[in-house]
């Protein structure tokens, strides 16, 4: 009606440029979109982008120095498609397992390409390494490439830290709604709840009236349909309510405009968080599919991975990209270009003389532990024992640090009360177990791992050693599930 038209001309008038007409009227026709689809979903890339840069493209060194994002580039290899379920022997498992590069239980690797081109190439990606290799980096990487336009401009990124997830009821729709400004998602959790609880009351009253259903008509049968009735009704209203605060977000996802980028799943503090989350995870992504969508995990058993999925994992560097990691090091850390090429020459001559070394700065976080070693004391020593022993320091502490470990890590007050050389003591004792009761050294059972921890603690029950295994495991990427 014109009525209805002119009311929102006024209230709207920055937002529709309509044309007045001869007679001071307005035609429909000459109103344009209202709110079109491109300038809404530019508004909160704009908005996704700015805090995707302020907090992503930089990344900040173990020696609190900054490097720019666009300096780190990564490599994956694809892998061979496989079954997702293999049900096999533990000593069957264990006879394919590659002691050299550290892989059990996952496909073949196939070809080595750049991450970027794998991204291009493959809209949903599943992406395995090893700790340290590389997997948030690389997809910062992707975010920041994202917003300044080098990766698919056309869509908002959204990156998603799961280790930060403290909730039990985090839920991945309301975070999207929350990160991209729509601010629904402050209700949302109101109305899950209302709904859960209401369905609770429905089974209750479906099993009464299973428990009544042989007896004759009575009064008792009469009211427990009627309540039946009325949660019904109440759940299909709080349930519509959910639908229209989730609308907007739903639109930008059948659109197709979505990059969400989910980090750690391994991180997760407990089991049945990682389960639930991986659920929404793949409903998201089945409900969804218009949308791009990668996922971060260590190289244990993934469960409920979406179809659809490529498998890539993180490669280790190559030599020109260890030593082009260490320039941009040097060059972050205020070295000059003489002392960049000086350094350079000295790590150098100890991978020629050292295997050991050149095996360790193949993986990112060793090798930034061998940076800040260089660049400290300007050379690597000969013995290999203090690099490890401040590889260790690093693991044990500097990572905590820069990866926030103190407002999410797990595994009880026992692991927290530890001193970083109780820590120490207590891995040195599992490695001397392991390597003069076992023929192998690299591969522990949980069930031993946990028995013991248990004992030298001296804990008061083994599930409390199993805690610890898994404070290890999350904190310090040592001592990582890799089958089930």
């Amino acid at each position: 009606k014109e009525s209805d038209l002119r009311k929102k001309l006024k209230t709207m008038e920055d937002l529709w440029k309509g044309q007045e007409q001869s007679d001071g009227s307005y035609t429909l026709e000459n109103f344009p979109p209202l709110l079109d689809d491109l300038s809404f979903t530019d508004k909160i890339r704009q908005s996704c982008g700015n805090k995707i840069l302020n907090q992503y493209s930089r990344i900040r060194l173990y020696n609190n120095s900054e490097v720019d994002i666009s300096e780190l580039y990564v490599d994956v290899y694809l892998l061979s498609q496989s079954r997702k379920d293999v049900f096999i022997s533990k000593e069957k498992l264990l006879e394919t397992f590659n002691f050299r590069e550290d892989r059990i239980g996952l496909p073949p690797r196939v070809k080595r390409i750049s991450g970027i081109d794998a991204a291009n190439r493959n809209p949903n990606l599943l992406i395995l390494g090893k700790p340290g290799a590389g997997k948030t980096t690389f997809l910062k990487r992707i975010a920041v490439d994202c917003v300044n336009g080098i990766f698919q401009p056309d869509l908002i990124p959204v990156f998603v830290e799961l280790r930060k997830i403290k909730s039990p009821k985090w839920n991945l729709l309301d975070f999207l709604d929350q990160s991209i400004g729509l601010e629904n998602w402050q209700h949302t959790q109101e109305y899950r709840n209302e709904v859960t609880k209401l369905r609770q009351q429905i089974s209750i009253t479906e099993a009464k009236l299973r428990l009544l259903d042989k007896t004759p008509q009575s009064k008792e049968i009469q009211s427990l349909k009627g309540q039946l009735r009325k949660l019904r009704e109440a759940k299909f209203f709080q349930e519509d309510q959910l639908d229209a605060l989730l609308k907007k977000v739903k639109d930008i996802l059948r659109k197709g405009k979505l990059l969400i980028l989910m980090d750690g799943l391994d991180e997760i503090p407990t089991e049945k968080m990682r389960t639930e989350i991986q659920r929404q995870f793949r409903q998201l992504a089945e409900d969804f599919p218009e949308n791009r969508f990668m996922l971060t995990c260590r190289t244990q058993v993934v469960k409920l991975i979406p179809t659809r999925f490529t498998v890539v994992e993180i490669a280790d560097f190559k030599s020109e990209q260890v030593l082009e990691f260490v320039n941009n090091w040097l060059a972050s850390s205020g070295f000059s270009g003489e002392e960049i090429i000086e350094r350079k020459q000295i790590l150098n001559r100890a991978f020629k003389s050292n295997l050991a070394i050149k095996e360790l700065s193949k993986t990112p976080v060793l090798l930034s532990l061998i940076c800040v070693v260089l660049s400290d004391e300007g050379d690597i020593p000969a013995d290999i024992v203090p690099l490890y022993k401040k590889g260790i320091q690093l693991l044990l502490k500097t990572w905590n640090e820069k990866k926030d470990i103190k407002g999410w890590e797990i595994g009880g007050e026992t692991y927290r009360k530890l001193s970083i050389s109780e820590k120490e003591s207590l891995l040195a004792e599992l490695a001397a177990l392991k390597f003069e009761n076992s023929r192998n050294s690299i591969i522990f059972e949980q069930e031993s791992l946990a028995t013991q921890i248990y004992n030298l603690l001296k804990l008061a029950n083994k599930s409390d050693g199993l805690s610890v295994w898994k404070a290890i495991e999350s904190h310090h990427g040592l001592l990582v599930e890799r089958a089930d």
